[in-house]
């Protein structure tokens, strides 16, 4: 076996650490393999790597010159705007988590929005307590969404991480990392699940009271789970909670949550508003490249 169906093995094994050192030494020798290069971008950006995975992205579209694109695709120019793109709006995400860079809005945010981003803050600073009592006077201003999930009505639906409650992160296909409130969203449509980046980035559809449709991609792991020592949090397989806080905070795979029931985003099709009125036609989110 070579060193890339050795890295391969490894990335279903969920060690991207592993597979990024064999893919990396596989390429010092193979430079214009275009499947072990794609698999490479991939892997640094699931590992939050996202400078090295911009510089390989580039490096794809210098091999796919010619007629030969290099990341298999509808349009290997259009795909490959939509990851700069992506890679772009995850900096801001992490700016955001790490240094308290604001996010884009699709309006002014609401004093309940504006809670939640000084609950932000306070974490960053350790204020634990004063985090708390920030969620606290958000969750007093609003007010339950009721949504169809896939079909079935359900009342009172939020993101299962606490500090984004009725906050859907989304990162837009102009490269903007965007807080979209949950009571002004008319429907979600999912892309189904193809290729392997999906599941770090699904493609969607936003349908919003404020922008109309929106495209761009949903990020399926919270922030963070990159930094996870285990491997299965790393790519989304599970989900794990911290509940230091008094609150709770997610790790891996992003879940809605109404009541007591749970949703991991891997498993939903369509999110409509109820009472939503919706033109029948959708486009779809682009397609991505290949993640062979």
């Amino acid at each position: 076996m070579s060193e890339l169906d050795d890295a391969n093995g490894l990335i279903k094994q969920a060690k991207l650490a592993e597979a990024r050192k064999l893919l990396a030494m596989f390429l010092k020798e193979n430079p214009g393999h275009q499947r072990a290069r794609n698999t490479y971008f991939e892997t640094l950006c699931f590992l939050g790597e996202y400078d090295r995975a911009h510089t390989q992205l580039e490096t794809l579209m210098t091999l796919g010159t010619g007629g030969n694109p290099a990341i298999p695709g509808r349009d290997t120019h259009q795909i490959a705007n939509l990851y700069f793109n992506a890679l772009s709006a995850e900096k801001a995400r992490r700016d955001f988590y790490e240094s308290g860079r604001v996010p884009e809005f699709l309006r002014v945010p609401p004093d309940s929005i504006r809670y939640r981003l000084e609950a932000s803050l306070e974490l960053r600073s350790g204020s634990g307590p004063q985090a708390v009592e920030c969620l606290r006077k958000a969750e007093q201003l609003e007010l339950p969404v009721e949504w169809s999930i896939d079909g079935r009505a359900h009342s009172g639906i939020r993101d299962a991480d606490d500090l984004l409650g009725p906050v859907l992160e989304f990162l837009t296909s102009t490269g903007e990392y965007c807080w979209i409130e949950l009571n002004r969203i008319q429907a979600i449509y999912f892309r189904p699940l193809q290729y392997w980046l999906d599941t770090l980035w699904r493609p969607a559809t936003v349908m919003t009271l404020d922008a109309g449709a929106t495209k761009g991609l949903l990020p399926v792991l919270y922030y963070g789970s990159h930094l996870s020592e285990q491997g299965q949090i790393q790519v989304g397989h599970s989900t794990e909670w911290d509940d230091s806080q008094e609150f709770y905070r997610g790790l891996g795979q992003r879940m809605f949550v109404a009541g007591e029931d749970f949703f991991p985003v891997l498993e939903l099709q369509t999110l409509l508003a109820t009472g939503a009125d919706l033109a029948e036609n959708v486009s779809q989110p682009d397609e991505p490249p290949n993640g062979e």
